[in-house]
């Protein structure tokens, strides 16, 4: 067995997991850790997990690492920046986790459990199915 990374393995099993989906599925949204050097470091390893991207338009495969590496646009990645932010510092005051200094979404993994696009609001039933 080759010494692969997470991320490197990972990235292997999402391309099986696409081709599974074949031609029904129009894109397929890879995730889980953000920056495997800075997650390796950090007691404790955190994993945010999602029911499913938030992405109606469905056009071309994408990374939720490479976009939640870059900046955190989207008001999902805030929140989820600012949680990571507070835990892996201990907690610190409101004031201070609501604008972190920091990117924290670069120390954590972040997946979904489907990895196609949806609505706002999950259906139950088609993440379940997706669980499975």
């Amino acid at each position: 067995m080759t010494d692969l990374g997470k991320t490197a393995r990972l990235d292997e099993l999402f391309g099986r997991w696409r081709a599974a989906y074949g031609a029904e599925c129009r894109h397929f949204i890879s995730d889980g850790i953000i920056d495997e050097e800075l997650y390796e470091a950090q007691q404790p390893r955190l994993l945010f997990l999602g029911k499913d991207p938030n992405d109606q338009s469905g056009e071309e495969d994408w990374d939720f690492r490479e976009e939640w590496a870059q900046d955190q646009l989207w008001t999902h990645a805030r929140q989820v920046n600012r949680w990571a932010y507070g835990i892996l510092n201990g907690f610190p005051p409101w004031e201070q986790a609501k604008e972190p200094p920091e990117n924290a979404l670069l120390k954590v993994a972040c997946m979904n459990v489907k990895k196609t696009g949806g609505a706002g609001t999950a259906v139950a039933d088609d993440i379940r199915h997706h669980a499975e």
